[in-house]
């Protein structure tokens, strides 16, 4: 993930985030006077290009097409017009330039700062500066299985965590037992890197541990263990009854009781009563998504659904890796996907109630404008239970490597977290959440690209979403933060302006 490097450049909501994050324990004892000082080093203006005011902030979502240099760009609605007398620079430096490599800078995904006149009339900004974000000059670190290998050898290319990464002779290299060179990797090995994207989109890796395959079940970053998700039952059937406390108390809850799992076909005997050799849905059905017993219809007996559900299928099964497939029905860390759609009015995204279970809402479907956009979204289930695997490295590591390389992979893609070292663990969550939400992005980009769809419609799927309520013209609707990260990984490795991608896939105009 890519994060700002300067604490009291961020905007106001972080120094408030930064405060309010002080455990109540060590605010009670915190001498008031280094409290104000902290705020007050966090407000005060850092060098001078701090203390102007703004016409615009945030990433260019839009850069009409043009032959030479950019003349204009969009901030979601802002126009933004570049003449021969603006100036660029790079956030927190003084320094500016009318010419240089930044005038090339201005692409979607871009995060800037403007300065110049605003006509609010016309929602247009004169520049007289442009200020970058050097996202490209950060260093990287992830964790990651590898779903594709694009160049093998002694010094091969290969995919993980959305991430095209390059071996060198210069890497320093640690491989688990049983691989002797990095020309024995293969797809579903892990691995823990650090290094920077060239400007192709390549990560050159600088240190890389390798992690060998581990089983899908796994244990939460957090300690709670997952174990399996609700029932889905025929529509007519009888609901799953919830067994006693474990202890006995009846002031605990109860738990559901596991079902039975069929060991030829690794599905649970319940579901399979709903489902043909394809796994293709019978009849209707229903499933229940949390512990307050909601059922949820999943409709599969009129002409309708059942197209509904063959496409929902199709455009899921078609977006699973192809390590995966590969993998036989024996192998521990094989993930058995099935894809549904089913119906939920407050949900704007899909559901992973248990391993390889993907499920999206009806409602969903009716907002998304293509069959790409919907396997954007498939495919952030796809990714999330990639992430379940990930997760159970963690573990992994702790006991192989020690604690140390443990502690990397939990805390690598947190923002902020050598900046602000005192996190309470709610805050700790959230940024965890976003961390691995970007990752899903990246993720699901890649499995686009391989599926042949649009990986350029992961953000404009979610900008779809956003909003609460379906809005009357989707043209009105803003980019989030989130997709404006999304839309910076694309233009490094799924680039609309190349011929081929960092993965040698070849890029058609829709950018893929």
């Amino acid at each position: 993930m890519h994060a700002n490097s300067d604490l009291c450049s961020c905007p106001l909501q972080l120094r408030r985030f930064f405060l309010r994050s002080l455990p109540a324990s060590l605010s009670s004892r915190f001498p008031r006077f280094l409290a104000m000082a902290i705020l007050l080093l966090c407000v005060l203006p850092v060098r001078g290009q701090q203390t102007q005011d703004f016409a615009a902030v945030g990433y260019i979502t839009a850069v009409p097409a043009h032959t030479g240099d950019v003349s204009e760009f969009q901030i979601n609605s802002i126009r933004v017009l570049v003449g021969n007398r603006t100036t660029f620079g790079l956030i927190g430096d003084q320094t500016t330039t009318t010419s240089g490599p930044l005038r090339n800078a201005m692409q979607p995904g871009a995060f800037v700062k403007v300065t110049g006149n605003l006509d609010k009339k016309h929602n247009t900004v004169t520049a007289t500066i442009i200020y970058f974000r050097p996202d490209w000059d950060k260093p990287l670190t992830g964790v990651g299985v590898i779903d594709k290998i694009i160049h093998s050898g002694a010094q091969p290319t290969v995919r993980a965590d959305g991430y095209f990464l390059h071996f060198t002779s210069t890497s320093e290299v640690t491989l688990p037992d049983g691989i002797r060179s990095l020309q024995d990797i293969t797809t579903n090995d892990w691995v823990n890197f650090q290094g920077k994207q060239d400007p192709s989109g390549v990560i050159l890796v600088r240190k890389v541990v390798f992690l060998p395959p581990q089983s899908s079940q796994y244990r939460s970053l957090f300690g709670k263990k997952k174990g399996y998700a609700p029932n889905m039952i025929p529509a007519s059937g009888k609901k799953p009854q919830l067994a006693p406390p474990p202890d006995g108390n009846p002031n605990h809850a109860s738990v559901l009781v596991e079902p039975t799992i069929n060991p030829q076909t690794g599905r649970r005997e319940d579901f399979e009563k709903i489902l043909d050799a394809d796994g293709n849905l019978t009849q209707d059905a229903g499933i229940r998504l949390s512990a307050f017993d909601h059922w949820h219809a999943v409709p599969a007996t009129t002409p309708a659904d059942k197209a509904l559900q063959a496409r929902i299928h199709r455009i899921g099964e078609r977006i699973v890796p192809a390590y995966q497939k590969a993998l036989p029905a024996t192998d521990p860390s094989k993930i058995r996907f099935e894809f549904y759609a089913f119906d939920d009015k407050r949900l704007r995204g899909v559901a992973y109630p248990s391993e390889g279970l993907i499920l999206i809402p009806i409602q969903v479907v009716s907002r998304l404008q293509n069959d790409d956009q919907i396997a954007a979204i498939l495919a952030d289930g796809v990714a999330y239970n990639i992430q379940r695997q990930g997760a159970r490295q963690v573990d992994a590591a702790r006991k192989m490597l020690g604690p140390a390389i443990a502690a990397n992979l939990m805390l690598q893609s947190i923002p902020f977290v050598n900046l602000v070292p005192i996190l309470t663990e709610s805050h700790m969550r959230q940024e965890m959440l976003l961390a691995q939400f970007e990752e899903r992005g990246r993720i699901a980009m890649g499995l686009l690209s391989d599926a042949g769809y649009d990986p350029w419609q992961v953000p404009e799927a979610w900008r779809l979403l956003e909003s609460k309520h379906a809005p009357k013209d989707a043209s009105t609707l803003n980019y989030n933060d989130y997709a404006g990260y999304l839309l910076s990984v694309l233009n490094l490795e799924y680039p609309k302006n190349r011929t081929t991608n960092a993965a040698g896939n070849t890029l058609h105009a829709s950018g893929i």
